[in-house]
């Protein structure tokens, strides 16, 4: 399925078959080689150690090639026990590893020289192959993009791709894989299933004995699900099978969701029978994702990648207990348990999926109280939280003073599964981050008017005693998602943090003579003044910085106090500020190149980074307004007055920016 998968997403993406596949981990053995060559798949790339010997297709003797001494710059052939074959290419491994690993993106003519110098002498046809992670390009190497560019624009080899490769020059060996290997564990597929010695280094001391465990009780899961899949979903599916492997479609176009269920379906599906699929096959994809292969890489079940595995479980749990009325989470909690972390206060599994996992699962009740705690500061407009579709069906808004509360009915569907319910809620906030939500399916008439006469009377204690008593579950800023959440509690802050602000600059400007006078006596500080004065000054800069036009007098001037009061700058604050309006500018200017005042914010943001004494990474303010010149340039070369009217001031921006214009 996944294979079929992979092959559906690159059709859909790129408008024709792919013809090979990078394996994740480069984990190959024979079976999957057979499934690649059956499904129409020519090739795939490997490490240098997964060949065990190689031989010419015309026979002769094998010649051993363990321990990475295999000849990358060829492809070779795998002949399967089947009689169907797939073609190999080794990448080179120390060029991969120097590109991933090592400062070869830090110059774009540096990676250029070392690739052509890994071309081998001799006949045509010979191949340079190196191999990393997409990421490595960005994330992993900042700007490492830019040094592929460079170099892809400057390489003077023929730049080609294993397809193309395949058909000019054939294999001319065949070749034999170390079985069950990967490309990152010396121990085969040790790293995914025990602890094999294989971690990141970091943690002397630590060990991976918790990788067996999590693989098991996974792949308990994975059995008790798929047999409960197959008897449940033979009574919807023609063959459950199939249909799980075409759901892909439906995953990349959801308009397709109709034809693919009358492809697959035993007869016209109901309502409830057409959200029963759906769950089933939504179960089936998150038990493919919670094998994602970095939960066993590092070094703790109690890291990030292990609680995503964790989480696609706990999904997929959730939806075979809804539709298949049996438990699940019980013997899988059980099963946790052998899963030890190697950090006392965290546990087992058991303990980080009571703890970070359970917290984490949404179901419609949950979306609704999200939704309507939210309405409170955006008055109930919102219809959309993530996947979810909210429409209002009641609203109303009672406040006073600092307190709200709101009642309201709403219809809340999954646009995945396609499951809905219509849902009570009421939310009181008390002010501060005191904020509860009841939500119900029944209509809540008796309980909204004794909320709202409580709350009109001020009996703010009766209030809170009648949402405790009148839902079954109650919602606090807890279960709002991360991002909503943030935003909600920065609303609640602000007011507090305004006034403490202000409190800080009145405490300044009373003591700024004191505190230079201290200074000169060098004295130190106290505390609070300190504090009070760092937070004017900084909080001042941003708001000059945040002007049009920044105002460079008064920005040399806090400077200033800055040097007479001995206080320190907030060097990462003020320097994010300032790029977000550098980038904000030019991005503004990728809308509309000619736009005046875009023009404008960025020249007066260039000219507020000349007086800070601070460096802000313009990288990619450059790569942004590189494009804006191209654009300009070539309106300007179209006949356009304006453009050509714009384009020296243009030059001059970019002469500022240390961006290299050919003439």
């Amino acid at each position: 399925t996944q294979i079929l998968w992979g092959i559906k997403d690159f059709e859909y993406r790129f408008g024709r078959r792919p013809e090979g596949m990078w394996l994740p981990e480069c984990a190959v053995d024979t079976e999957t080689l057979e499934v690649m060559a059956e499904l129409g798949l020519r090739f795939t790339v490997l490490a240098p150690h997964q060949a065990l010997r190689v031989r010419p297709l015309k026979g002769g003797e094998w010649q051993e090639v363990e321990g990475g001494r295999v000849d990358a710059s060829r492809a070779y052939l795998v002949r399967l026990p089947s009689g169907r074959e797939m073609a190999t290419f080794f990448f080179q491994a120390p060029l991969s590893h120097a590109v991933a690993f090592g400062d070869l993106l830090r110059d774009g003519g540096r990676l250029v020289r070392r690739l052509l110098e890994a071309i081998p002498p001799g006949r045509a046809g010979r191949l340079v192959s190196i191999a990393i992670d997409g990421e490595t390009f960005g994330h992993h190497k900042t700007f490492g993009e830019m040094a592929l560019a460079y170099a892809l624009q400057g390489m003077e080899a023929r730049l080609t791709n294993y397809g193309e490769f395949l058909d000019g020059y054939p294999p001319e060996y065949e070749v034999q894989i170390a079985e069950g290997t990967s490309w990152s564990c010396p121990h085969g597929l040790g790293r995914w299933r025990s602890d094999c010695g294989c971690s990141t280094g970091t943690h002397l001391g630590w060990n991976q004995g918790w990788r067996g465990p999590l693989r098991g009780a996974l792949d308990w899961l994975r059995d008790a699900l798929a047999r409960a899949y197959e008897a449940r979903g033979g009574l919807l599916f023609k063959d459950p099978w199939a249909a799980r492997d075409d759901y892909v479609e439906v995953i990349l176009d959801p308009s397709r969701r109709d034809s693919f269920l009358d492809r697959h379906s035993r007869g016209v599906l109901g309502t409830e029978e057409r959200i029963t699929a759906l769950k089933l096959l939504e179960m089936q994809r998150h038990l493919l994702l919670m094998y994602t292969s970095c939960a066993w890489f590092f070094d703790d079940p109690s890291g990030i990648e292990a609680l995503q595995v964790l989480r696609h479980a706990a999904r997929a749990v959730q939806l075979a207990e809804e539709v298949l009325r049996d438990r699940f989470e019980g013997e899988f909690l059980r099963r946790l348990e052998a899963v030890k972390s190697n950090i006392a206060e965290v546990g087992d599994g058991r303990r980080i999926y009571e703890r970070s996992v359970i917290p984490a699962k949404v179901d419609l009740p949950r979306v609704c109280a999200h939704w309507a705690m939210g309405s409170l500061f955006e008055d109930g407009q919102g219809e959309a939280v993530g996947c979810f579709r909210i429409q209002r069906r009641r609203w109303r808004l009672q406040e006073a003073g600092r307190a709200k509360l709101a009642l309201g009915r709403a219809l809340v569907r999954d646009e995945i599964t396609e499951e809905s319910k219509e849902l009570s809620f009421a939310v009181l906030h008390l002010g501060d981050h005191n904020l509860l939500c009841g939500v119900k399916e029944e209509e809540i008439p008796a309980i909204g008017q004794g909320l709202l006469g409580a709350f009109d009377r001020g009996d703010l204690t009766e209030a809170m005693g009648l949402l405790q008593r009148g839902f079954p579950e109650l919602y606090s800023l807890r279960a709002l998602f991360k991002d909503q959440q943030r935003r909600i509690l920065a609303l609640i802050q602000a007011p507090a943090l305004e006034r403490a602000e202000a409190l800080c600059r009145e405490l300044y400007e009373e003591n700024a003579p004191m505190i230079r006078f201290l200074k000169e006596l060098a004295v130190p500080l106290p505390k609070v003044l300190r504090v009070s004065a760092e937070i004017a000054i900084n909080g001042r800069i941003m708001e000059v910085l945040a002007e049009g036009k920044p105002s460079l007098e008064e920005l040399k001037g806090l400077l200033q106090e800055v040097e007479a009061t001995g206080v320190s700058l907030e060097v990462e604050l003020i320097q994010h500020g300032l790029w977000s309006r550098l980038q904000g500018a030019a991005k503004r200017l990728l809308q509309d190149p000619l736009d005046p005042e875009a023009m404008e914010l960025l020249e007066a943001g260039l000219e507020a980074a000349r007086v800070l004494p601070l460096e802000v990474d313009l990288l990619r303010v450059q790569g942004t307004f590189w494009r804006v010149l191209e654009m300009i340039h070539s309106m300007a070369e179209g006949g356009d007055t304006r453009a050509q009217e714009v384009l020296p001031r243009a030059l001059a921006l970019a002469e500022i920016l240390s961006i290299r214009v050919e003439p």
